[in-house]
C-alpha cells in the first residue's frame, strides 16, 4: 500500500533542540519519528480520513524523513506510520478490528528485532496518539495499556517518548478527552519519572486542533462546524474550498488543519513561537525562524 502526497514538502534536514540536563546544555538531534495511533494519525496503513497528510506524518517531513507504512518492504530508518483508524489504545474488539497502538508497538519490536527496521536512539521520536475510540472506557485501563506500550519502547531502546493531549473542542470527542486528558497529564510525569535516563512528554497535539476550532480566523479557516465532504465513497462530493475547512470527513480535520498543527508541533520542538501559517513552510523559512528565536527547551531531559 503506498501513500501519495498532493503536496510537496520541504524541510531542514534535521530538528535541534537544546535542553537541560543537571545544570548542563545538550544538543538533540531529530531525524525521525515513529507514530503510533488512529484516525487523526492515519496515512494509509488503516484508512485516511482526511484529505492529504496528518499533523504526525507532517512532522515526520520535517523531520526529512517521510513516514513510510508498516507493510514498506525494508523500512530501514525511516519513520513508520502504523496509526489506523479505529483503533483503541489497549485492545480490539475483534479479530478485525483496526490495531490497538498495543499491538502497533509490538509490530514495530518485531521489525526491529527481525532487522527490517532500525533507529538511532538518540535521534528518534515516538510519538502516541490514541484514545479518541475509547469512549467509556475507564482511563485507568487506557493508562495501563500505554504504561505496557512505554516499557516496550524503553526496551527497545526508545529514550523520547511524547503521549498526546487530546482534542476536546470537536465534539464527537470531547466525553472522551475529558476522561482521558487528565489521566495522560497525571501518567506522563510519573513515567518520565520512573524511567530517569527516558525523556517522556506529553504533546499538545490536541490542544492545537482545539486552537484552530477556537480561533478560526487566526487560522484563514472560514468553517468550523461543517465536513467538506459529503457523503462516502463514489458518490461523495468535495466542497470548492477544502483548505478553508476544518473538517475533511465528519469529525475529522482537513489537511490543511493536520499541516498547521504539524507545524505547531515541530515548532515546539525547535522551542520557537508557534507557527500559525497555513501553509508548510520551506526549509529556509524555518530556519530563519529558528535563527531568531534561538533552540529552545523541549523539555526533554537525559538524566544519570
Amino acid at each position: 500500500m503506498t501513500y501519495h502526497r498532493p503536496y510537496k514538502m520541504t524541510a531542514a534536514a534535521a530538528v535541534v533542540a537544546v535542553f537541560g540536563a543537571a545544570g548542563t546544555a545538550q544538543a538533540v538531534t531529530f531525524d525521525a519519528i515513529q507514530i503510533f495511533g488512529d484516525s487523526f494519525s492515519d496515512t494509509g496503513a488503516g484508512f485516511p480520513l482526511t484529505d492529504g497528510g496528518t499533523a504526525a506524518s507532517y512532522l515526520a517531513e520535517f523531520f526529512d524523513n517521510p513516514a513510510v507504512l508498516p507493510d514498506e518492504p525494508m523500512p530501514g530508518r525511516s519513520s513508520i506510520n502504523f496509526a489506523e483508524s479505529g483503533a483503541r489504545v489497549g485492545i480490539e474488539n475483534t479479530p478485525t478490528s483496526p490495531t490497538s497502538l498495543t499491538n502497533q508497538v509490538a509490530n514495530y519490536v518485531s521489525l526491529v528485532t527481525s532487522g527490517v527496521a532500525s533507529f538511532d536512539p538518540a535521534s528518534t521520536l515516538f510519538f502516541l496518539s490514541g484514545g479518541l475510540n475509547d469512549r467509556g472506557e475507564p482511563a485507568e485501563n487506557v493508562t495501563a495499556s500505554y504504561r505496557e506500550q512505554v516499557a516496550e519502547l524503553v526496551e527497545l531502546g526508545a529514550r523520547y517518548i511524547q503521549i498526546a493531549i487530546l482534542p476536546r473542542e470537536v465534539p464527537a470527542f470531547t466525553a472522551t478527552s475529558d476522561n482521558l486528558n487528565p489521566a495522560y497529564r497525571e501518567l506522563v510525569p510519573e513515567l518520565d519519572a520512573f524511567y530517569g535516563d527516558v525523556s517522556i512528554t506529553l504533546s499538545n497535539w490536541g490542544m492545537y486542533f482545539d486552537d484552530i476550532i477556537n480561533d478560526p480566523d487566526t487560522y484563514g479557516f472560514t468553517n468550523v462546524t461543517d465536513a467538506c465532504l459529503s457523503g462516502f465513497g463514489p458518490g461523495a462530493t468535495v466542497c470548492d474550498s477544502p483548505e478553508t475547512y476544518f473538517y475533511y470527513f465528519s469529525a475529522h480535520p482537513s489537511d490543511s488543519a493536520h499541516r498547521i498543527v504539524g507545524q505547531r508541533l515541530y515548532a515546539d520542538i525547535l522551542g520557537l513561537d508557534p507557527v500559525v501559517a497555513p501553509v508548510p513552510l520551506p526549509a529556509a523559512g524555518l530556519l530563519l525562524l529558528a535563527g531568531m528565536g534561538g533552540f529552545g527547551v523541549l523539555r526533554l531531559r537525559r538524566r544519570g
